[in-house]
């Protein structure tokens, strides 16, 4: 119990420390934001948290699978059975419904698209292209995830979500790069306007092979700069197309890429892709869905008392 009369509870449970507070009816206290959680970089509408959501995660996928081959830490695949709820009541379960399609098992065993949620092996009448589920450019298809689709509004709750891909471009103008530091540690990025900074340690991704692989990934071209990549999802389907100019690249100009399955060999996706930010080059790249990359979450300044109650003055 505090000195202000407002009794706090503190939960402990699979996606961490959960912190609530309870007060008399027609005593409510305004919430205060907790900076220890979240930096501002200046961006106009999102703050940015601290740290890294635990776990890799396929693109719209929120269970993740062990962190097998790892050379930066080691955890364990979420339990069968783990289920969180989203912000309008949809729960999902880790459990053989949840991996119906592309797993068919009770739980997350690799990065690989056999193994992805979204991914049925079908391909279009024609033959041509390999068919996703529910996020695709076809008419009704959606390009932004879901809110039960998001890690982070999942495990997080509170207003937390996965950054859009607008919002980790407004990341990468932002950066002013002479003040920004890249060391084995990782990569402290400061911006231009503010003395803010964000620290973003090397994840390195689960790529496409047997059981999930990890890889350090690393700069192309190699540069002096720390040979492990930083991966990191948004929350969008990747609309890029292709520049490849070589006369025998077949899809010139196509969203998407190459899937590779059990019942399929380089068949073409159209919505394969999701984007990530380059933070070699500061713009926003397209990879494979299925891979595993980190989530940096972000929430809306609208959800925090401090930048809604200027919005009023």
């Amino acid at each position: 119990r505090t000195d202000k009369g407002i009794y706090i509870y503190i939960a402990y449970g699979q996606s961490g420390v959960r912190v609530y507070k309870f007060v008399k009816e027609g005593e409510e206290q305004p919430e205060e934001p907790d900076d220890d959680d979240w930096v501002d970089i200046g961006d106009p509408e999102i703050v940015w948290a601290k740290e890294d959501l635990e776990g890799y995660y396929a693109w719209g996928e929120i269970f993740h699978a062990a962190s097998g081959g790892n050379t930066l830490y080691e955890f364990p695949a979420d339990e069968v059975g783990l289920d969180f709820t989203s912000p309008d009541n949809v729960t999902m379960y880790n459990n053989e419904t949840y991996w119906a399609e592309g797993n068919g098992s009770t739980n997350k065993t690799a990065y690989t698209y056999d193994n992805y949620r979204y991914f049925t092996g079908s391909v279009s009448d024609d033959g041509e292209f390999v068919k996703f589920t529910k996020y695709s450019f076809d008419e009704g298809g959606k390009t932004v995830l879901d809110p039960e689709d998001d890690v982070a509004t999942m495990r997080l709750g509170n207003g937390w979500r996965m950054p859009t891909k607008d919002e980790w471009q407004r990341l990468l103008n932002k950066i002013d790069a002479e003040k920004s530091t890249e060391t084995e540690e990782g990569l402290t990025l400061y911006f231009e306007g503010t003395e803010a900074s964000l620290f973003f340690p090397p994840t390195g991704l689960y790529k496409n092979q047997t059981e999930g692989k990890w890889d350090g990934g690393g700069y192309y071209p190699p540069t002096e700069r720390v040979q492990i990549g930083f991966y990191y999802w948004s929350s969008t389907l990747c609309d890029q197309e292709n520049s490849y100019q070589d006369p025998n690249w077949d899809r010139h100009q196509y969203t998407g890429g190459y899937v590779n399955g059990k019942n399929v060999n380089r068949k073409w996706c159209k919505e394969s892709l999701a984007w990530f930010p380059d933070f070699n080059y500061y713009r926003m790249n397209g990879y494979d869905r299925c891979f595993g990359m980190k989530v940096r979450p972000v929430k809306d300044k609208a959800n925090i008392p401090e930048f809604a109650n200027q919005e009023k003055q």
